[in-house]
């Protein structure tokens, strides 16, 4: 394979496009808190935390980057011995990045550990991806800062495990709320219900997706141009992409319970489904964003032989 050659297009012009979306995500993240925090008043104060410290930890991450390509394009303007050195703040925004991801994908097990009537080996199954991610990314991060030019081949396995345990880590909490979901699809015959349900496998599909395409991006990047920034500009919009998705998925609520309208006394698409787990609201139980009250809806199945829902009773709270 041929060598890609270092130019400024793909050192400080990557990483300054990368910077770009990361700018144009983060206003997207900030529209979506706000609509969350307008829709919202009926989730759990603890819900709402999670997603307010999640927005901040994403401003301060816009400004590590943006601290970056100031540093390099103005501090260091000209200085091209400098480009292969890290910068104090692209190894913070690392850290910052992996402490957000581990946040939304404990989230994400948390909805796996529910849907799957509490199995403990399913959930941890997502769990130990995630914390060894953010271990790897703790470690490389301390390591970088310790590095000099000359030695970074020294972490290139450890740089390529990384990646790899992050795609495997996205698309296992795909793959496992997708399978969960289509697992209650099948123990259905009402064509609304399934609908519904089929809208939330898109979401869980398009949450690991998007998330796991970035890391590929990143990995191969590195693969095919190891010397240039080309990779970075994947790898500073990764925690991005991924908590635009839990935003998406905790707003698009509202409209799943609009489709279900017509059958509010046989569906819930709860707010966030929760246990006495520290996840609860002190008024209501706490329940999954998206999701159905599958157990009513069995009972449901078991005692109905229709195609759609059609009886009407006491509206349920959505």
């Amino acid at each position: 394979m041929l060598a890609v050659a270092t130019t400024l297009d793909n050192t400080l012009g990557a990483l300054l496009i990368g910077t770009l979306i990361a700018a144009c995500l983060y206003g997207l993240t900030t529209l979506q808190t706000y609509i969350y925090f307008s829709r919202s008043g009926e989730d759990s104060a603890l819900l709402r935390s999670l997603v307010a410290f999640l927005w901040i930890l994403d401003t301060v991450h816009i400004v590590l980057i943006s601290h970056t390509v100031y540093t390099y394009t103005i501090i260091d303007f000209g200085n091209f011995a400098a480009l292969p050195k890290p910068v104090w703040s692209m190894v913070a925004q690392v850290i910052v990045m992996g402490v957000s991801d581990a946040m939304v994908r404990g989230i994400f097990c948390h909805r796996i550990y529910l849907l799957s009537d509490r199995n403990r080996v399913l959930c941890g199954i997502n769990v130990f991806l995630s914390i060894i991610l953010l271990c790897q990314n703790i470690y490389l991060c301390t390591k970088e800062l310790e590095l000099d030019t000359g030695s970074f081949s020294t972490f290139v396995p450890l740089f390529y495990a990384n990646m790899s345990t992050g795609v495997a880590a996205d698309a296992v909490i795909a793959m496992t709320m997708t399978w969960l979901l289509m697992r209650e699809k099948s123990n259905m015959n009402f064509r609304r219900t399934n609908h519904v349900i089929h809208t939330l496998v898109l979401y869980s599909v398009s949450t690991g997706a998007f998330a796991t395409m970035v890391f590929l991006g990143c990995l191969i990047s590195y693969a095919v141009a190891p010397h240039t920034s080309i990779y970075v500009a994947f790898l500073t919009n990764l925690s991005k992409v991924f908590l635009n998705s839990l935003l998406a998925a905790l707003n698009s609520r509202q409209a799943i319970r609009a489709q279900m309208a017509g059958a509010a006394d046989m569906l819930s698409v709860p707010h966030w489904q929760g246990t006495n787990d520290g996840l609860d609201s002190p008024k209501e139980k706490m329940e999954v964003p998206g999701t159905l009250d599958l157990a009513a809806l069995r009972t449901v199945n078991s005692t109905s032989s229709g195609s759609d829902f059609t009886t009407r009773g006491e509206e349920s709270a959505v």
